[in-house]
């Protein structure tokens, strides 16, 4: 993972941009989905196929509510990574940021950081 920033029209904005992993067997990118979001798209899925949000069952209802307590909180750690990782920049640290680009990959990808 390689984290730049740029800076358009006088503001820093933050463009994180992946290195693709790819599949040398057949040439396809292998992109991961976060467990939340799998678990968000499974629940909306249902809540279509039952004609609304407010037909599903009471797990999966929980489920939701759980799911976008732990996405709030993910997008907050990685706002605070991706406001870390700009610092790195502003220092100068490479070291560092790539460190902090690999807790960033981390979190995308489900894992600990």
């Amino acid at each position: 993972m390689l984290c730049k920033y740029v800076p358009p029209k006088g503001r820093l904005i933050v463009r994180i941009m992946l290195v693709k992993r790819l599949n040398k067997t057949e040439g396809m990118v292998q992109m991961k989905i976060h467990p939340i979001h799998r678990r968000l798209y499974e629940i909306h899925v249902s809540a279509n196929k039952l004609g609304g949000y407010g037909q599903l069952p009471e797990r999966d209802q929980q489920d939701l509510q759980h799911c976008m307590r732990a996405n709030a909180r993910l997008v907050e750690r990685l706002e605070d990574l991706y406001e870390l990782s700009l610092q790195a920049s502003y220092v100068g640290d490479t070291g560092w940021q790539y460190e902090i680009c690999a807790r960033i990959e981390a979190l995308m990808e489900g894992r600990r950081s």
